[in-house]
């Protein structure tokens, strides 16, 4: 199981593609199969549309699903979605409307639908994938931080004898290199000044292809099954933390 399954963190999986400008209406047709089927044996559209970029389109699922993309990424992520119910003779009350489950279960469910939503793309067989990034992000107590965050955060307040009070910190760092092209991950953390507020650890995991990739069937599948190991991998070896010791 992994630190990431414990401690209920959400995943999101990316590409970067090949620039090609599309408008945002080409994508809301690309993807109208998938929107159609929140649609299907109900009157009401079970998703939230999203327009920031006349290049670019997102929409979200009620169950929690986030498809984005603009002329040159495309992603699916999971977010948590509730909404307000009325409630008769009392106030209303929050109701979710994602299902909670472990990072690792979500994550291949986001694979499998980001492969579908890139091969619907506007002109994807014209395409080619340059970069895939995993994410993890995860809302968490001080108290019940991995290891090795702990000894990070530790290691980051050595000069002054304890560790940061409040702190946004972000870096990226080559983490390996394989045949097909070099891994690097961005880490951030956030500890708020509140400190009824939670922390926010999230790492961004990616790879840069040593040459771009098809988008077909096969090369997604094998795309996203490299990068799930990959990352899940390296979330591992910093929550142990053995880089710090």
């Amino acid at each position: 199981m992994s630190w990431c399954d414990k401690l209920a963190s959400t995943p999101t999986i990316g590409l970067k593609l090949e620039p090609y400008a599309v408008a945002s209406d080409s994508f809301i047709q690309a993807w109208a199969p998938i929107m159609n089927e929140s649609i299907e044996g109900g009157d009401d559209a079970k998703f939230s549309v999203e327009i920031t970029d006349p290049l670019g389109f997102s929409f979200t699922t009620n169950d929690g699903f986030k498809y984005s993309a603009d002329k040159a990424r495309c992603s699916v992520s999971f977010q948590h979605r509730m909404k307000l119910r009325a409630v008769s003779g009392g106030p209303p009350v929050m109701e979710m409307l994602s299902q909670p489950r472990p990072y690792t279960e979500l994550l291949e469910e986001v694979a499998d639908r980001l492969t579908r939503a890139a091969l619907l793309l506007p002109f994807a067989s014209k395409r080619r994938i340059r970069r895939v990034g995993v994410i993890s992000t995860t809302q968490v107590d001080k108290a019940d931080l991995p290891p090795g965050i702990t000894r990070l955060l530790n290691y980051v307040g050595k000069p002054w004898g304890s560790e940061p009070e409040n702190m946004t910190l972000s870096m990226t760092t080559r983490v390996g290199e394989t045949k097909d092209g070099s891994d690097k991950c961005i880490h951030l953390i956030k500890i708020p000044d509140d400190k009824n507020e939670l922390l926010t650890v999230q790492f961004d995991w990616y790879r840069e292809f040593t040459s771009d990739r098809p988008i077909t069937t096969d090369a997604l599948k094998a795309i996203t099954t490299e990068a799930k190991k990959g990352a899940l991998a390296y979330f591992e070896e910093i929550a142990e933390g053995k880089r710090f010791e």
